[in-house]
């Protein structure tokens, strides 16, 4: 016996072997007994573990070196690790106990507590069942349940096995979920399944529930019996639409979302055993710039119409809008075409489709677009900044499409167009003006009663010093599609750029 553990241990710091993984049994040789801590230890090597100490108690002092003995991993301490003898011998003899519980074969076992209702009997290396009634002196016992090496039904009389067939119809008890299986339960018969066998609409069990199988496969090895497939027994969802559309078609149905896809935004939903999608503007007959994650959520269950079926692309449009009442039809039977309304900008104008929504009474949401904004701002960017989002407007109903449901506002009709104003000028009358823009060549001004009408005075027909924000009275002299033009010089003074010297001599 070795008189340093430090020199036991010193040699096993270089071995390159690798660690032994947890819960996996070895079989290893002791090759010395150590003290340490006061405590005696049996250090054991394997071909692939770096020495390991099972504590000497758990052999009753019964060891030496040389023996062959199996071991499980308990922990990791520093360059060697902790493992026990009596925890590798419970899990081998668990494996052939449940081997008796697959194969119906009886066990042995004692019986070491018994009241009125319970006997408690040791199976061996720590494990123990429970037998319902008195088991009296009874030494063999079958294993009724065995889920694991602690809860372990036992019976007196053999069970009558259940034995699947291939192709046999199952009632099966999903009992968890394990790296993409289901393991299921028919009958205490241990069965598999695939997830992606459960339904056609990806959908997930949960445990504890009971769903329709089909046996497609035995496999009877120590963990299961059976392979399972429930996808087999139900109809491909999208199969029976495309083969029943005229049944389907405009009907509404419970769906749950399973996805909110942003990219193209929608949402993606399971319904009558297949998967949709809902493009975003189906979601709401409301304002659609919101995101859907403020209004929806994963599992969420939702109403959806099937509102048309392509058979050629495979695909099936659905909405959720459809399946609730329209707001747009209560509207316009309220408001018509001229009606002015009140509603509020809800996002500043698009500088590529040079538009805006307006939201109106009960979600209904029109459009604006720019060049309904005003008969005298012309600028480009001014009309951007002309609304805000947030801010309350008026604006007169111009256009109802019943088709798309859309209502049209123009907030520059509420007044009166320019075309119109300039219809009731007349040529060389007197208007006030105020002047807006400054010019080499000139001056722009606006009617200071009308300011949706502007116009411009050349630099030739000017009097005067002129200032941006003066008002000036100007005569109108021309009208054009484009433009009027004004002149604030008076008849005199036009006169005088045109007289003779003979002309001036007899004034």
């Amino acid at each position: 016996m070795s008189d340093s553990f430090a020199d036991l241990i010193k040699p096993m710091i270089n071995n390159k072997k690798t660690h032994a993984g947890r819960n996996q049994i070895h079989t290893v040789t002791v090759i010395d007994i150590i003290t340490h801590n006061n405590k005696k230890y049996a250090l054991v090597e394997a071909p692939l573990i770096i020495n390991g100490l099972i504590p000497i108690i758990e052999f009753k002092n019964a060891v030496k070196k040389g023996d062959q003995v199996v071991a499980i991993k308990i922990s990791d301490h520093g360059n060697f690790i902790i493992m026990s003898h009596n925890r590798a011998k419970k899990t081998l003899h668990g494996k052939e106990l449940y081997k008796a519980f697959l194969s119906s074969s009886s066990v042995v076992g004692k019986v070491v507590s018994q009241d009125d209702v319970i006997a408690k009997v040791d199976l061996g290396n720590n494990i123990f069942g429970t037998y319902i009634g008195n088991a009296n002196d009874s030494t063999n016992f079958y294993i009724l349940s065995m889920p694991s090496n602690d809860k372990i039904t036992l019976s007196l009389e053999a069970p009558i096995k259940r034995i699947l067939q291939i192709g046999e119809i199952v009632n099966a008890k999903i009992i968890s979920i394990s790296n993409n299986f289901y393991l299921c339960s028919v009958d205490d018969i241990t069965c598999i399944m695939d997830m992606n066998d459960f339904s056609w609409n990806k959908s997930k069990a949960i445990p504890g529930q009971y769903v329709q199988a089909k046996v497609i496969d035995i496999i009877k090895n120590n963990k299961h019996e059976a392979v399972l497939d429930a996808k087999v027994l139900m109809k491909n969802g999208s199969q029976e639409i495309f083969e029943n559309s005229d049944k389907y078609l405009g009907n509404i149905y419970k769906a749950t979302v399973t996805q909110i896809v942003s990219n193209v935004p929608g949402l993606v939903v399971q319904f009558l055993n297949t998967e949709g999608f809902v493009i975003k503007h189906e979601t709401s007959w409301t304002y659609q710039k919101e995101d859907l994650n403020e209004k929806f959520t994963i599992g969420q269950e939702v109403d959806v119409k099937i509102t048309k079926i392509n058979k050629e692309t495979k695909k099936i449009y659905l909405s959720i809008r459809e399946t609730i009442p329209n707001p747009f039809e209560t509207y316009i039977s309220k408001y018509h075409v001229n009606d002015i309304v009140t509603g509020t900008i809800l996002y500043d104008y698009n500088r590529f489709t040079h538009y805006t929504f307006v939201s109106l009474d009960n979600g209904v949401v029109a459009f604006l677009q720019m060049s309904e904004i005003s008969w005298s701002i012309t600028d480009r960017e001014a009309k951007f900044q002309a609304l805000q989002p947030g801010q309350e407007i008026k604006a007169k109903i111009i256009n109802i499409d019943d088709v798309k449901k859309r209502i049209s506002l123009s907030v520059k009709q509420l007044s009166e167009s320019r075309r119109s104003i300039i219809s009731r000028l007349i040529i060389a009358n007197i208007y006030p003006c105020d002047v807006v823009k400054i010019i080499d060549d000139g001056i722009y001004v606006k009617l200071t009663e009308t300011p949706q009408v502007s116009g411009f005075i050349d630099r030739s027909e000017l009097s005067g010093k002129i200032f941006i924000g003066n008002t000036i009275n100007a005569k109108l002299i021309e009208i054009n599609e484009s433009k009027i033009v004004l002149s604030m010089k008076t008849k005199a003074q036009n006169d005088s750029l045109t007289m003779t010297l003979g002309d001036y001599l007899k004034k």
